[in-house]
């Protein structure tokens, strides 16, 4: 990486978090769909469409550096991925599998929340004030989403725990 300046340093930070925001959509995905929680799922749809939207405003700061982004690979969000592909998904209790996704999810964003932050820093200190802001915006979700699961952490393992209970009644009265 030849960096000889902050904005060629901000470029290639830039890039690592656009590639980590690339990966982590198909982790999501899958965490979506591995679910058994409507509370989690919802949320997990709801960081998806969050990092699409990441997506499209680091794309937009490439577009006022006037350059594409660099391949830099995100080997955190990568090696998450890979984690969860290997887990313990297979015959894992509902809670667990929960409490699994959870955990996946809240180590990405915790990853994602300080490379935003870091990459601010550096936009700030380069004087790109645009893409600060922007960079900070997506630094608010990422915490606003990891303050999500710790405040409902208790209410999706509830939830999961109460569904074999709901199918057997479902099932007497039908």
């Amino acid at each position: 990486m030849p960096a000889n300046t902050l904005k060629d340093l901000l470029r290639y930070v830039l890039g690592g978090l656009y590639q980590g925001e690339q990966e982590r959509l198909p982790l999501l995905d899958a965490l979506e769909t591995e679910t058994h929680s409507r509370l989690l799922r919802d949320r997990l749809r709801q960081s998806r469409e969050e990092a699409r939207q990441h997506t499209s405003m680091l794309e937009r700061c490439f577009e006022l550096f006037g350059s594409d982004p660099p391949r830099v690979p995100c080997a955190a969000v990568r090696g998450l991925a890979e984690e969860r592909r290997s887990s313990l998904r297979e015959g894992a209790a509902p809670p667990v599998l929960e409490a699994y996704h959870m955990d996946v999810a809240l180590r990405c964003g915790a990853y994602m929340a300080a490379a935003y932050r870091s990459a601010a820093a550096i936009s700030r200190e380069a004087g790109q004030g645009d893409i600060t802001r922007l960079l900070e915006a997506s630094l608010r979700e990422e915490l606003d989403a990891a303050a999500w699961i710790e405040t409902h952490r208790a209410e999706v393992l509830a939830e999961v725990r109460l569904q074999p209970l709901e199918r057997a009644l479902a099932g007497r009265s039908g």
